[in-house]
C-alpha cells in the first residue's frame, strides 16, 4: 500500500514536473523499490525539457512516467517567474548516491546498464566498497549500433531474472529513457532511472 501521496504538479514548458524536494523524491523511489510493480522516473533538465518541447514521443515518455523531477536550476528559476515556483533541483546526481546507501541499507540490488564494461566493472567495484550491503545484481554493456538491433528481449530476461530493485540506465539522454518507457515492464525491476 502506498503511503506517499501524489505531490502537485508544476507545468513547464508544456512538461509536467513533480513539485517534490530530493528528500521527498528518494522517499518515493524507495517505496518503489520495496514494490513489484515495474515504474520509472526521468530526470529533466533544460536539455531534455527543450528536446522534448518539440518531440512528441519523449513528451509521451514524460507524461507516463511515475515521476519527473527537475534536474536544473534555470528550470527552477523559469517556474518562479511562471508563478508555480518548484521548491527545489533534484539532480540525478545527488539522487544515485542516496539510492545506492537506500540500497545497501536495505540490502537490496542494483543492476548497471550501458556504458562500456571496463567502465561498469570499475564503478561496480567502487560502489560495493563505499556502501557495503549494496549488492550488484547485473552489468550489462549494449553492442554500439542503435537500440532496436539489441536483443532486448535476452537483455529484459537477464534483468528480470537478476533479482534487482534498482536499474541504473546510462545510455544518454534520450536514449535511455526512450529505452526505459519501450522496456522497463519487461524487466520487472521496480524502478528504473536514466543516468546519463
Amino acid at each position: 500500500m502506498k503511503t506517499n501521496p501524489e505531490p502537485p504538479l508544476v507545468v513547464l514548458l508544456g512538461l509536467p514536473f513533480h513539485d517534490l524536494t530530493l528528500d521527498e523524491t528518494l522517499d518515493w523511489c524507495r517505496e518503489t523499490m520495496r514494490g513489484t510493480s515495474p515504474g520509472y522516473a526521468v530526470t529533466a533538465n533544460v536539455d531534455f525539457t527543450t528536446q522534448a518541447y518539440d518531440d512528441p514521443d519523449l513528451k509521451k515518455i514524460v507524461f507516463f512516467a511515475d515521476r519527473v523531477v527537475c534536474d536544473g536550476m534555470p528550470l527552477v528559476w523559469l517556474s518562479r517567474i511562471f508563478g508555480r515556483p518548484l521548491r527545489e533541483r533534484v539532480a540525478g546526481s545527488d539522487m544515485v548516491p542516496r539510492l545506492l546507501e537506500i540500497c545497501a541499507e536495505e540490502r537490496r540490488a542494483v543492476y548497471f546498464f550501458g556504458s562500456d564494461m571496463r567502465t561498469l566493472e570499475e564503478a561496480g567495484a567502487i560502489v560495493v566498497q563505499r556502501y557495503p550491503g549494496l549488492r550488484v545484481a547485473g552489468m550489462e554493456s549494449p553492442p554500439v549500433g542503435a537500440v532496436i538491433d539489441w536483443d532486448n528481449e535476452e537483455l529484459c530476461r537477464r534483468m528480470r531474472a537478476s533479482g534487482a530493485s534498482l536499474l541504473l540506465v546510462c545510455l544518454g539522454c534520450p536514449k535511455q529513457e526512450r529505452w526505459i518507457f519501450a522496456h522497463h515492464q519487461e524487466t520487472g525491476i521496480p524502478l528504473s532511472i536514466g543516468v546519463g
